[in-house]
């Protein structure tokens, strides 16, 4: 770092001994963040409103821009801000007129929950902190599923029985995620002493069970039943003990339960078995299907590609450049598309390929990160859950999705902002912190 005008000098600091005004920053920040984070649960206008609550903080506490620079420095975090800045070079070329790229700029804002939950869950405290008010949350959010499932009641016009959290397949997320917090008490039970639920292991036990059922019995939702094998299966092995053949032992044991528990699903089969008999009959099949619209729009999607492939057609232009390769076409296979359901074709086509490669090494980053355990697990098993339900949904670019993306993995993955010293510049006569 340059020293600022006047001759100063940098200044070593700590996090840990700035004073109580910094301390009370964070503290807000915290719980702004976790209401953020609640609110993306039932309500997207709260959620957009609690989050310029946070930019307002971050901007009125000096120690919270401290922290941000400390994180900025981090991996993971210049991996996102330099995929962030291709996006945002991406809106000077394309087919679509400035309002859609600009629209699609201020939608990729969900990433900065990412520097915002690194910021300040930095410490052990915190996380267990936060996943425990998040399980609470989502069990109480769990009793009301099976109310309004048991006795058929809609909370929303288009919600089906059993669903409060706005649709089938980000409740999926939701209960995957709070059953990921559950098995993770369950294993580390000394890492939740002092949570009021998460502390008794028989709660633990339960709960991961509930919403593992809730999952498969009641939600629809494809993507969920993908996501909730990978976050299963990533928990197992790196939870599972210390040697390797443990943990293998321990990913198979428990791949084969989740398996059993979706396969005793007719509804997880009835859905499996729609999503392979739609891919297999899209040349003559009368109407558009889930599955079925999603292969051709992946087709189109790579003649896209191939057309531009380092660039992309820029940040917005999906839609306007689609349609080009369906003109021409008949029925429902002409459809216009926004979203090729492909995170990672989406990305590709619009930012490129030096769009694609930024993107993945931020979830290499993250994965290489160190952090506090178990927490750290936690977050890398819902990075990959999202990863892998990514080749099917542009889950990254979602509302819910993914801000929960971006929010767990900075809280959970990131590297403690407290344990290095921060370097801050300062001039003379003036402090470094309040």
């Amino acid at each position: 770092m340059g020293s600022i005008p006047g001759g100063s000098k940098q200044h070593m600091t700590t996090l840990a001994e700035t004073s109580a005004p910094v301390e009370a920053g964070v503290h807000v920040a915290r719980y702004l963040l976790i209401a953020t984070l609640i609110a993306m649960l039932v309500s997207t206008s709260l959620t957009i409103g609690l989050e310029f609550a946070v930019y307002a903080v971050f901007l009125y506490f000096r120690s919270l821009r401290q922290r941000l620079w400390f994180v900025l420095r981090q991996p993971p975090a210049l991996a996102l801000t330099i995929f962030l800045a291709i996006v945002l070079i991406g809106t000077l070329h394309g087919v679509v007129s400035w309002p859609p790229r600009v629209v699609q700029i201020a939608a990729w804002r969900k990433a900065l929950l990412f520097f915002f939950a690194a910021a300040v869950f930095d410490d052990q405290e915190s996380k267990r902190e936060l996943t425990g008010i998040y399980f609470a949350v989502c069990l109480i959010a769990w009793v009301l599923s099976l109310v309004t499932f048991v006795f058929q009641i809609h909370i929303y016009r288009d919600l089906s029985d059993g669903i409060v959290i706005h649709n089938y397949a980000t409740q999926s997320f939701a209960f995957s995620i709070a059953a990921g917090i559950a098995a993770v008490a369950l294993v580390n039970p000394r890492q939740f002493a002092d949570d009021p639920l998460l502390k008794h292991r028989l709660v633990a036990a339960i709960a991961t069970g509930l919403f593992i059922l809730n999952i498969a019995f009641v939600s629809r939702g494809r993507s969920g039943y993908l996501a909730l094998v990978v976050m299963a299966g990533t928990l197992a092995v790196m939870l599972g003990g210390q040697s390797r053949s443990t943990k293998m032992l321990s990913g198979v044991g428990v791949l084969a339960i989740m398996f059993a528990i979706l396969a005793a699903s007719g509804q997880v089969r009835d859905r499996v078995a729609q999503a392979i008999d739609e891919m297999r009959s899209i040349e003559y099949s009368p109407q558009p299907t889930s599955a079925g619209i999603r292969v051709v729009m992946w087709k189109n999607t790579l003649r896209m590609i191939g057309d531009h492939p380092v660039l992309g057609v820029g940040t917005g232009s999906f839609h306007d450049a689609y349609q080009k390769y369906v003109e021409g076409g008949a029925g429902w296979q002409a459809q216009e598309a926004t979203d090729p359901h492909n995170q990672y074709l989406k990305i590709w086509a619009e930012q490129g390929a030096i769009g694609l490669l930024a993107l993945l090494a931020f979830i290499v980053a993250a994965l290489a990160t160190k952090g506090i355990a178990p927490y750290r697990e936690l977050g890398i098993a819902i990075l990959l859950a999202m990863s892998a339900s990514s080749f099917f949904n542009s889950h990254f670019s979602t509302f819910f999705e993914g801000r929960m993306l971006f929010f767990w993995v900075g809280a959970l993955v990131a590297t403690p902002v407290a344990s290095k010293p921060l370097r801050v510049p300062r001039a003379k006569g003036v402090e470094t912190s309040g």
